[in-house]
This record gives structure tokens, sequence and C-alpha cells, in this order.
């Protein structure tokens, strides 16, 4: 049952929970540092993550407060994956020679 997973966690939830704050402290850190640079493709980049990672907190919040609705958990999901091809993106650009070895 669904609404018994969280619970099933223990201190498993937390760590998770713990880290999503984290990355998200992370997240506009960098955000913030691409503004600074001035490059208009990595801001974009940078603005679709930060829009990714609060959709996936806010994710993360109906699943733990509403016993992981169905609908939730493959969005969660679906956004992490996102999450990560964004990261990998935004990562290329700031090392452009590892496209054009």
């Amino acid at each position: 049952r669904r609404d018994l997973w969280i619970d099933g966690m223990d201190f498993k939830f937390y760590i998770h929970r713990s880290f999503s704050i984290v990355l998200l402290l992370l997240q506009v850190a960098l955000w913030r540092n691409i503004k600074l640079s001035g490059v208009d493709d990595l801001q974009k980049l940078s603005n679709w993550l930060l829009i990714v990672v609060l959709v996936e907190i806010l994710m993360g919040v109906v699943m733990a407060y509403l016993n992981v609705p169905a609908f939730a958990q493959p969005i969660h999901l679906t956004l992490s994956i996102i999450l990560v091809g964004l990261q990998f993106l935004i990562w290329l650009g700031y090392n452009p020679r590892l496209i054009w070895r």
C-alpha cells in the first residue's frame, strides 16, 4: 500500500529530504553564478533547471504529505531524469572543450 511507503523508509526519508534542501541551495548558487556570467544559453538552461528543482521538491512534498498519490511518483522520477540532463548540459556549457575534442 502506497500510504505505508513513507513510514517504511525510516531515516532514509529524512536523508532524502535533507539532500533535496542542499540540492536546492546548490542550484540557486549555480543559477546566481550563471546569471553573473552573462552567457545567454547557460542562463536559459539554469532558469529551467531551477524551475525543475522547485517542481521536483513540490512533487516530493505532495508524495510525503498525501500518502504518495499515483500521479506524483512518475512526475517526480521523470523530473529527476530531466534534472540530471539539464545539469549535464550546463556542465558541458562550462566545459566546451569536452565537446570538441
